[in-house]
């Protein structure tokens, strides 16, 4: 399967320029802020690791793919305050839990938030 393919079945909810898509993926400038991240988002919720790493270098993965701005992006503010928890939710906390997350993915390391 080709990237174009790939793409088009990524962007099934919405009308996109997938040549523009493509575009970012050789490293074009966005036409709006936020597109790359977005585009990386559905990668990383759309397909196994094993398929990420047929598509993109190691070195992809880890500098733009598993950034921090990506990985907030999976789980966004507004859809935190969108549900009604048990008890209040500190944005602040997750957001630090998140940022620790990612240093664990991205250094390898064990889950830091999990104890044993």
């Amino acid at each position: 399967m080709d990237k174009k393919e790939i793409l088009t079945k990524l962007f099934w909810d919405r009308n996109v320029d997938i040549a523009y898509m493509l575009s970012l993926l050789e490293g074009k400038p966005e036409r709006i802020p936020g597109d790359r991240i977005d585009l990386y988002r559905r990668f990383l919720t759309s397909h196994d690791w094993y398929t990420l790493l047929n598509l993109f270098s190691v070195a992809t993965l880890k500098d733009e793919i598993l950034d921090e701005k990506v990985i907030r992006r999976l789980f966004p503010k507004e859809l935190l305050n969108s549900v009604k928890w048990i008890s209040p939710v500190n944005v602040e906390m997750l957001n630090d839990d998140i940022a620790l997350l990612h240093n664990d993915i991205f250094l390898g390391k064990k889950n830091s938030l999990c104890s044993e």
